[in-house]
């Protein structure tokens, strides 16, 4: 009786204890959204990685009938994607659009060419500062290079400003596909290698000013 009265004392114990940890950790912790394969499912939420600074949001990668689960993360992002719903993918032409009431804080380029070999676009690692890029997969199969800004540490250029971009000499950690009606958001921490591919892709990018 002593023993069994010891065991159920020690688990209990261990109970309140994971309880609180769990408790501490959804007081204490931002969450970033972080989805490496599309899915119809519910977001898979995850605590930062470590030494991510606070409220920065990492990669999300997702199909174009999920995007209202992505509404909340930036005022924009539902115009943007109002854009894409209501816009004829197949028949939209290359070149510059507007979004009407956005002004410069939506800019959407719409290309279509042949994909290109990895090396030549790992030549052009890229990350933005003041711009999200919102990048859709209209037609075709395109993969991308993908590695955390913050594990980035060969700078091939300074910043530039006009562009908005920085280029790494940096390797991706990972690579992924997206296909029709598949799209990526990349923050700033999210330095990409995009229009990997052995045919034609046609895709639309949204950039979201900061």
């Amino acid at each position: 009786m002593v023993v069994d009265f010891w065991v159920a004392s020690i688990c209990s114990l261990v109970s309140f204890c994971c309880v609180a940890l769990f408790n501490f950790l959804f007081a204490n912790q931002q969450f970033s959204i972080t989805k490496t394969t599309p899915c119809s499912q519910a977001c898979e939420w995850v605590l930062p990685l470590q030494g991510e600074p606070e409220g920065v949001t990492t990669m999300i990668i997702d199909t174009i009938q999920n995007a209202p689960k992505y509404f909340s993360l930036h005022p924009l992002f539902q115009k943007a994607f109002e854009y894409i719903r209501e816009t004829d993918l197949q028949a939209i032409e290359s070149g510059k659009y507007e979004i009407a009431g956005a002004g410069d804080d939506l800019k959407v380029t719409v290309s279509t060419k042949k994909g290109v070999k990895k090396e030549e676009s790992i030549a052009k690692f890229e990350c933005h500062d003041n711009n999200i890029d919102i990048q859709l997969c209209i037609r075709g199969a395109e993969t991308i290079g993908w590695k955390p800004r913050e594990k980035c540490a060969s700078p091939k250029s300074g910043y530039d400003a006009e562009k908005d971009v920085r280029y790494f000499n940096d390797e991706p950690d990972m690579y992924f596909q997206l296909t029709d009606r598949q799209f990526v958001i990349f923050f700033p921490d999210d330095v990409h290698a995009p229009m990997i591919g052995d045919d034609e892709i046609k895709k639309l990018v949204i950039k979201v000013k900061l």
